[in-house]
């Protein structure tokens, strides 16, 4: 896994400890969220998918290396479960356009 992420340019995990976009705020470390200064709850593994876009915010981060980094693996693109994760993760944010889909490709945060 490791080998297919230093392969994919993409860091195993995010580089930087806390990221800020706008009115978010990602503590890597202390596994936190805030939107417009607001705690938001997210499960491990919203947490994970959001870290990995936000860590590469503004690019196209192919499913295959948000499965890698959230997951430790690749299931098959028949699978729903990104798919459910992102739709929590976009109601939650409460900003669905943030996490944008880029079709047959991946997923980008977007700044607004």
């Amino acid at each position: 896994v490791r080998a297919a992420l230093r392969r994919a340019s993409l860091p195993q995990e995010p580089a930087r400890e806390v990221i800020e976009i706008g009115d978010f705020h990602i503590d890597i470390p202390a596994h936190t969220v805030s939107v417009r200064k607001h705690e938001v709850r997210l499960t491990p593994k919203e947490f994970d998918v959001l870290a990995v876009l936000a860590a590469h915010h503004g690019r196209v981060v192919p499913r295959e290396q948000v499965a890698l980094y959230a997951w430790q693996s690749v299931f098959e693109a028949s699978s729903r479960t990104m798919d459910v994760h992102v739709a929590s993760l976009r109601a939650k944010l409460g900003r669905p356009e943030l996490v944008q889909t880029i079709r047959g490709v991946g997923y980008r945060l977007g700044s607004d």
